[in-house]
């Protein structure tokens, strides 16, 4: 109980004074960082950096600016070169800017504030000579110049902010604050092992590490440089760490071990070639401790500080910046304008819907034929108020009957209202003009009413489209920077001249754009395939540049490829069938033959637009239900009563090798595999024959070497069972075909249009 009451107690005074334990340590690792700094000479001669620190740390409004002067003028008096004009530049400093004020402090003022005391301190203890006088004079610019870099990093330290990326003006101060770090080391050593040149290879081969072959190269030069002005080293050290920096920076991508034994082995070439033997033992026990503590470091560690500092991973970020915030935009209005195209389409659709399937009002009509033929009439009370059920019910049962016939005459009104009605022939001319007028008008109103509802349709599904294609913008869709680098270099070496290079992914699958100069000549496709790791297929190519280059795009190889061959024969010149055989997006592949209905132009103009626009609902990524609807509603409007279309459809899904058929009205199609023969049978009726459109649709999975046949009516009344193939090969698609067309006729004329599809699937 006592010790739990000691630890309270304890923890309780700390609490009451946390606020003085943290002025204190301020104070006191601000003054050691004064008295470290107003120890440091450059070229044996000059201290920039003490009065530096001091006039930055005013600049900061620090508290601790004070205990940062006493520090330089205390390193400073350990000095024996230039003890009293350090001190005295650095008290001039500080009592002008304690007189200036928190209030008007800037960081112009300390600068001339600086500049000031070194000139007076300079005209009384270094005009003896020009010689002193000039490195008096280098003294002050190189302390102007820091006291904006130690300013700068006194706020970047003081930011109590998460920071994820510096500006290049911070990475340059960072980078300035290193060679300053190191040269606060400079004059300790043990046996002549100096700290700073341990410390100065450590961060060489950092750099190297996280910034590559510059950024190393850099930085060695930096430090090598702070290391001869610091501790007197030999020049060669410059050109030593310089390229050892180079050299690990090159191999960075071997990762640590790569790094620390290029930068030791560089160190050992240039000990041998420049450096006197009685050092080599100093310089390797300084390299190989710096290796060390290299070693020792975590590798995330080191990563995550070079994302801060490597100006190729700022650029990276900053695209990885750009590429979030395009995306966040785009996905954004894609979904606004989804959102605008499916509320107006529910606004279209209600109201077509309803009218389309609503119950014609006839009531109104007949009160106008009642009221044209009875208002003289004296026995219109008798009729009309008496006996209204059974008046009503004749007039209605005249619609009907024109609704029927398309004429009136005395059979179809009752025989008891015809005995007690003086003006029949009236009632029957009037009712006849007023229904047809009716009808007619009611007719157009249902076209307009089912443009309304195909317009309704296509605005959801574009909503439907628009939305999917945000989906895939933000979750599915990224370029590809390594394999783009990669693919860029491959091709060089194998003497293609690439100017741009361009690699993405979408859904799993990679596909790589290049622009090289003519036709490329090599062997382009194997070369991306190399560098990809998986199997690439050129999938377009486009001149640009008057012919001088040429834009190709390979896509990742599918699964399955397909071989189709089409076989046709017309009965009276014009075919009323069509087809189409077409890739679509996503790995998918698009079999569809549409039959019209007899033979001639009109049939074929029938089958046609079906086609097309079933081909264009699929490229664009409609959904099934919504391409077959509208499509038949389109029909309707089209033509008259008459006019209709199959549609024999198979998408084929060359990634799984799953195919989907679906069928209006078609004949049944075919599977040949090594089972056997599997029918697919036929379908609802055909499209623009009735308004709702229910289609058959069934899937399979195939295999390679599997084979699809589809053919129009004109061939499919002649096959009399699955063993009907059994003496067709189907080896070659084409021939498949032409064999299924010249069987099919067995030596006859042609009695329908005939055409066939055989497809087959094979190994991509």
């Amino acid at each position: 109980m006592a010790t739990g009451a000691s630890i309270s107690q304890t923890s309780g005074f700390f609490n009451r004074h946390e606020a003085l334990f943290k002025r204190v340590l301020m104070a006191a690792a601000f003054l050691v960082c004064g008295f470290l700094m107003g120890r440091i000479q450059l070229i044996g001669s000059i201290s920039p950096f003490g009065p530096a620190f001091a006039a930055a740390c005013f600049v900061c409004r620090r508290e601790e600016a004070l205990f940062a002067a006493a520090g330089v003028i205390v390193g400073a008096l350990l000095v024996t070169d230039g003890t009293v004009f350090i001190v005295s530049v650095t008290l001039g400093i500080c009592g002008v800017l304690l007189i200036v004020g928190q209030a008007r402090m800037r960081r112009w003022t300390a600068m001339l504030t600086a500049a000031g005391s070194y000139m007076v301190c300079a005209a009384v203890f270094k005009s003896s000579d020009i010689e002193t006088l000039m490195k008096a004079v280098l003294e002050c610019m190189v302390s102007l110049l820091m006291i904006y870099v130690f300013s700068t990093l006194i706020h970047m330290g003081k930011s109590h902010t998460r920071r994820t990326l510096f500006t290049a003006e911070e990475t340059i101060c960072l980078a300035l604050g290193a060679l300053v770090f190191v040269c606060m080391f400079g004059p300790l050593a043990v046996k002549g092992v100096y700290i700073a040149s341990i410390i100065a290879q450590f961060l060489v081969l950092v750099m190297a590490y996280t910034g590559g072959a510059a950024l190393g190269a850099g930085v060695g030069l930096a430090l090598g440089m702070a290391l001869s002005f610091g501790i007197a080293a030999d020049a060669a050290t410059i050109g030593m760490m310089g390229i050892s920096g180079l050299l690990g920076g090159t191999l960075h991508k071997l990762k640590k071990p790569g790094v620390a034994f290029s930068y030791i082995l560089s160190v050992l070439l240039f000990l041998i070639a420049f450096f006197n033997r009685a050092v080599w033992p100093l310089v390797l026990i300084e390299t190989g401790c710096a290796a060390l503590f290299f070693a020792l470091t975590p590798s995330r560690l080191l990563l995550y500080a070079g994302r801060y500092i490597d100006m190729k991973t700022r650029r990276e970020f900053e695209y990885r910046m750009h590429t979030r915030r395009f995306k966040e935009l785009t996905v954004g209005r894609l979904q606004e304008v989804s959102e605008v195209f499916l509320q107006t389409g529910e606004m279209f659709a209600k109201e077509a819907e309803a009218r389309i399937h609503g119950n014609a009002q006839i009531s109104g009509v007949l009160s106008i034929v009642a009221d044209s033929t009875c208002k003289d009439c004296v026995f219109r009370k008798s009729c009309w108020d008496k006996e209204f059920l059974n008046t009503y019910g004749v007039f209605n049962r005249l619609f009907v009957a024109f609704e029927k016939n398309g004429y009136l005459d005395e059979s179809h009104i009752d025989p008891a209202f015809a005995k007690k009605c003086y003006n029949v022939k009236g009632i029957l001319t009037t009712a006849e003009s007023m229904f047809a007028s009716y009808l007619l008008s009611l007719k157009w109103q249902k076209k307009i009413d089912q443009s309304r509802y195909i317009t309704a349709k296509q605005l959801k599904g574009v909503a439907k489209v628009v939305a999917d294609l945000g989906r895939e913008v933000e979750t599915g869709f990224r370029f590809l920077e390594h394999i783009e680098e990669k693919v860029a270099a491959a091709l060089d070496a194998a003497d293609v001249r690439v100017k741009e290079v361009c690699a993405e992914t979408l859904a799993g699958s990679v596909a790589v754009g290049v622009k090289v100069k003519g036709g490329g000549g090599a062997d382009i496709e194997g070369v991306i395939s190399r560098v990809c790791g998986v199997r690439m297929r050129k999938a377009s190519e486009t001149s640009c540049g008057a012919g001088a280059y040429s834009l190709i795009r390979f896509e990742q190889a599918l699964k399955f490829q397909t071989q189709t061959g089409i076989a046709k024969l017309t009965k009276n010149g014009i075919s009323g069938d069509s087809y189409v055989a077409v890739p679509l997006k996503d790995g998918r592949y698009l079999l569809m033959l549409c039959d019209g209905m007899g033979s001639g132009e009109t049939a074929h103009r029938e089958s046609a637009a079906a086609v097309a626009l079933v081909e264009n609902f699929y490229k664009a990524g409609f959904d099934d239900a919504v391409i077959f609807d509208t499509i038949n509603r389109l029909l309707q409007l089209k033509g008259g009563d008459e006019v209709f279309t199959t549609v024999d459809l198979c998408v084929l899904d060359l990634r799984t090798g799953t195919a989907r058929f679906t069928k209006i009205g078609a004949e049944s199609s075919y599977i040949l595999s090594g089972d056997g023969v599997l029918t697919v049978s036929s379908g609802a009726l055909p499209m623009g024959i009735i308004d709702e459109v229910r289609p058959v649709s069934e899937a399979h999975r195939l295999a390679a070497g599997d084979t699809i046949v589809m053919m129009s009516d004109g061939v499919a009344d002649e096959i009399d069972g699955e063993g009907w193939f059994a003496d067709i090969e189907f080896t070659d698609v084409q021939s498949a075909a032409d064999a299924i067309i010249d069987k099919a006729l067995g030596g006859r004329p042609p009695r329908d249009d005939m055409t066939v599809m055989v497809t087959r699937v094979i190994k991509g």
